[in-house]
């Protein structure tokens, strides 16, 4: 699988000048195979380049290049319709932050025709672009500071969720609950004050605890009925 893009956007806040050109190159290589009915695999490689350029009133980088590359492997085992369980791995070598494992695990669990339970957990990465994601905070003319080497961002994530499947006169009421946990390492934040005073607009890394707890529940049911 072969994926490329080309964003190139100009920005003009008064006298703020902010320019800036993504190129993305993205290539995979997957292999999968069924061992049996219950039994999965899947391994490949994959690469991401991406450059940019920016140019303007705050910045003047050309070519600040990314390349990472990794492999990954997952395996699926599968009971029928009651079980499925997919544990996977994977490992990337980031040109600049170097080697990083990212390892995952999802659970589906449907103990009766009506109910089915789901988990998930695993670690996630996120190279931070702090002007090019928030172009926006220029127009507000305050003082802008990027600390030099942002750090790669981390997260773990766990899930879980519940749904059921009511049968009720004739047609079925979903109904649906969902509980995430995010914890949040070398999260980059966007501090309002920063160390230069209340003119500020300051983008660094959170020296501290970042977290979220995001619950949802949803019930659908549909009314309504068909004439002929």
């Amino acid at each position: 699988m072969l994926h490329g893009s080309w964003h190139d956007s100009s920005n003009s806040f008064g006298h703020t000048v902010y320019d800036v050109r993504q190129k993305n190159g993205y290539a995979q290589l997957m292999f999968e195979t069924d061992i049996t009915e219950e039994h999965n695999v899947s391994v490949g490689a994959s690469v991401n380049h991406d450059d940019y350029s920016e140019h303007g009133t705050l910045a003047e980088r050309e070519g600040e290049r990314e390349t990472t590359s990794g492999l990954y492997a997952q395996y699926t085992y599968k009971l029928g319709e009651k079980l499925t369980v997919m544990p996977g791995v994977r490992w990337d070598c980031s040109s600049i932050y170097g080697g990083f494992f990212t390892p995952r695990l999802h659970v589906r669990f449907m103990p009766w025709d009506i109910v089915t339970l789901r988990a998930s957990a695993g670690k996630g990465y996120r190279t931070p672009h702090a002007l090019a994601e928030n172009a926006t905070l220029l127009a507000t003319g305050h003082r802008i500071v990027v600390t030099p080497d942002l750090e790669q961002e981390e997260t773990w994530n766990v899930g879980l969720s519940a749904g059921l499947a009511i049968p009720l006169y004739g047609k079925t009421l979903e109904v649906n609950a969902e509980y995430y946990y995010t914890d949040f390492r070398h999260q980059m934040v966007i501090n309002y004050r920063g160390k230069q005073g209340e003119e500020t607009i300051a983008f660094e890394n959170l020296d501290g605890k970042s977290y979220s707890h995001t619950w949802q529940i949803d019930a659908t049911y549909p009314f309504g009925w068909v004439t002929r």
